[in-house]
């Protein structure tokens, strides 16, 4: 929606004068406000100076509701394999067509991020390991937002469980970011845990968890707050900066960071 943080990473990577720095003390009263802001003066030097950030092609893809009208996945379709395959292919279309728009060179690999939010996440998480697999591109990074998981035969034969997914394209280099709430009710935090503890105990470096605090299933009660956190991840993606280690860090209800202890012995279903 308007308000959500991937479309806000999306307009601001593709258009950096509509930069601003987020506040990080946000009063309640401004926890549904989003706005678009004029560029402070930092923003400005930033966008004038050597660190001015780099432009990026983006494209957001919201699947419901429909051209019709209609909300899609249904609920009844959100775990199919059909919604999935579906999805994987719109994002994988979306950035063939970005590469071929925006590429001089002919099958050049550009770095990539993919942004996927609740069942965005394993549609994106797929469509990073189909990209790495048939087309030879490996995505610079896949940020999970609240993101589910699908598990079961029915995807395993067609190459769409997550795990598997997410296994195949940190072997291959990608930089993986999950973010949950713990007060999560749509999807159980415990997905994401147990992507970071998979990824961790493997020994994969480019790996970082953030756990908030007391928000609801968009996070939209700390998205002042974790915003340049993502912002400056994807554009540590983009520019090839490597990260030393894994890291996981909860962020309280009073806007403080500390470190998180993911748990080691979570295991996913096979329809999370």
């Amino acid at each position: 929606g308007n308000g959500s943080i991937y479309r806000r990473l999306g307009r601001e990577f593709a258009n950096p004068k509509t930069a601003h720095d987020p506040l990080i003390d946000v009063p309640d009263s401004l926890i549904d406000s989003w706005k678009e802001e004029k560029p402070s003066e930092s923003s400005e030097r930033r966008d004038k100076g050597p660190e001015r950030r780099k432009l990026a092609a983006t494209l957001h893809i919201c699947w419901s509701p429909t051209a019709e009208g209609l909300a899609w996945p249904g609920p009844g379709e959100y775990r199919s394999v059909s919604a999935l395959q579906i999805a994987t292919g719109d994002i994988i279309a979306a950035a063939l067509f970005l590469r071929q728009r925006f590429c001089k060179i002919a099958n050049a690999t550009p770095p990539l991020v993919l942004v996927g939010f609740s069942f965005g996440g394993p549609a994106a998480w797929a469509a990073a390991s189909k990209l790495t697999l048939e087309h030879g591109w490996t995505p610079s990074g896949v940020l999970s937002m609240a993101g589910s998981a699908r598990g079961g035969p029915a995807f395993e034969a067609l190459g769409l469980d997550t795990l598997s997914c997410v296994l195949r394209c940190a072997r291959a280099g990608a930089a993986t970011l999950l973010v949950h709430s713990t007060n999560d009710v749509k999807v159980a935090p415990e997905v994401s845990y147990a992507f970071y503890s998979s990824l961790r105990d493997r020994g994969h470096e480019a790996l970082s968890l953030i756990v908030v605090d007391n928000a609801e299933h968009n996070v939209k009660q700390a998205r002042h707050t974790i915003f340049p956190l993502l912002r400056d991840w994807v554009q540590a993606c983009i520019t090839g900066v490597s990260v030393d280690s894994p890291s996981a860090f909860r962020l309280h209800s009073d806007r403080s960071l500390t470190r998180f202890l993911a748990p080691a012995d979570v295991q996913l279903s096979p329809a999370l």
